[in-house]
């Protein structure tokens, strides 16, 4: 088995983990290195594999780069947290067994915090790790090969031949003369030839083994095909490539009982028996397109136009008993998330839309902002006294989207659905029929 284990997350270092891999099997050999599920055979669990090749490893490569941490699938879940993911199952396997894990940073990334790490993964957090950077790649991989060579040569060390003690032992050999009879210059030396019937029959036995263990060798196997269903596409996919199974046609059908890219349903079904390499067609959760509430054209609010809404509420198109609400009272860096069937004159609930900002009314010099910098993900909160010119406070309302100044493509969504207390961040790329990202503005001009 390998003694050297890389583990990877496509996503988040791809480049630089094949890059090592190869560094590494030109140094200590193509066995001593193992990485990625593709390199699982054909129809083992992936799970089990995973866990047998870690146990035999002698130490383990953890590649982490700036996304490692906080990586998400796509139903906006983050990967370390959930039990099943092949990153988790590798580094656990290890730690569980207190095999070296040698944290790889890479991208200028830091090394994760406990707090920041599941509990089988917390001990990684004080694990001694390396850098690679692309400017000093060769003299850093030197010292990280000087640091796993122990791991690998103590593997490779088999103990064999006499001891010294023996050899000091042994004596020279004798040598013994001898004559030759004259008789023996009479003996023909021309060698004796064997059959040609038995070295033809021989040749004919060689190719017939040959073909055998060729058509053996070549002849597809058969795989059982694994329940996909309630796996998201990209984990789907995943446990596909592992058996040598290929994701054919992908289907999309409105389920609103399903968060997004949730396998619905599969062809063949789960427990089939198919050839290596054959498709598997899956039918896949989308959000139904729901009508836009005609509250909205009543009261739109449009930065184009410079109009002014003020005293509304900004209702989710999800589930219009939810609006957005400065959670636990308006002030500097208060979270924005939805409360449930807030009355119109709570003044924690209703905003006001000026200068491209979208103003407290409990606060007015509170503005939501893309705390941090816009970028997918971002959690929204109140900003004091932001300037008017700060694209990370203003927003532009479009096609029932409110959408971040700083990035056109980031719009405000009610984070893994619509629910009382959830918290709302920025989007990338949100479709406007996804309701979780549009919005209705009802205006409360009682106030």
């Amino acid at each position: 088995m390998r003694a050297i284990f890389v583990s990877y997350r496509r996503d988040d270092s791809e480049g630089e983990a094949g890059r090592l891999f190869d560094d590494l099997v030109g140094h200590f050999g193509e066995d001593s290195v193992f990485m990625d599920v593709a390199a699982i055979e054909a129809g083992r669990d992936f799970r089990k594999a995973i866990d047998e090749s870690v146990a035999t490893c002698g130490v383990l490569l953890a590649i982490i780069g700036k996304e490692w941490t906080d990586a998400k699938n796509e139903a906006g879940q983050r990967r370390l947290d959930d039990p099943f993911d092949f990153v988790r199952l590798e580094t656990a396997s290890a730690l569980k067994r207190d095999i070296p894990v040698v944290p790889v940073l890479v991208h200028g990334a830091r090394m994760p915090r406990a707090d920041q790490l599941p509990d089988d993964l917390k001990e990684l957090a004080y694990r001694n790790g390396v850098e690679l950077t692309h400017a000093r790649w060769n003299s850093d991989l030197q010292l990280l090969i000087k640091a796993l060579r122990p791991h690998v040569e103590d593997r490779k060390n088999v103990a064999g031949g006499p001891s010294q003690g023996a050899a000091a032992e042994s004596k020279p050999p004798v040598r013994v003369e001898t004559k030759v009879p004259e008789v023996a210059a009479e003996t023909s030396s021309t060698p004796r030839r064997k059959p040609l019937g038995i070295i033809l029959a021989l040749v004919a036995a060689v190719l017939v083994v040959g073909t055998v263990v060729a058509y053996m060798m070549l002849m597809p196997k058969q795989v059982t095909v694994p329940d996909l269903s309630g796996n998201t596409l990209s984990d789907a996919t995943a446990k596909l490539q592992a058996l040598n199974l290929t994701l054919g046609q992908k289907t999309s059908k409105e389920d609103s009982t399903k968060v997004p890219n949730i396998v619905l349903s599969q062809s063949p079904s789960p427990n089939a028996h198919v050839k290596t390499g054959s498709t598997v067609d899956l039918v896949f959760s989308q959000p139904p397109v729901q009508p836009k509430p005609t509250t909205r054209t009543a009261a739109v609010i449009a930065k184009e136009s410079n109009s002014l809404g003020s005293h509304m509420m900004i209702v989710s198109d999800r589930d219009t008993t939810l609006a957005i609400n400065a959670w636990g009272g308006a002030q500097h860096g208060t979270t924005l998330r939805l409360y449930k069937n807030c009355p119109p004159d709570n003044p924690a609930c209703t905003w006001s839309y000026h200068n491209g900002m979208i103003i407290s009314d409990q606060d007015p010099t509170l503005a939501i902002n893309a705390w941090g910098g816009a970028q997918h993900g971002t959690v929204l909160r109140l900003y004091k006294n932001c300037p008017p010119d700060n694209p990370a406070c203003t927003w532009t309302y479009r096609n029932g989207m409110l959408i971040s100044d700083q990035d056109p493509t980031l719009a405000i969504n009610a984070y893994q659905n619509a629910k009382h207390g959830g918290e709302l961040v920025l989007y990338k790329d949100c479709p406007p029929a996804n309701p979780d990202c549009t919005w209705s503005l009802v205006t409360n001009n009682s106030q």
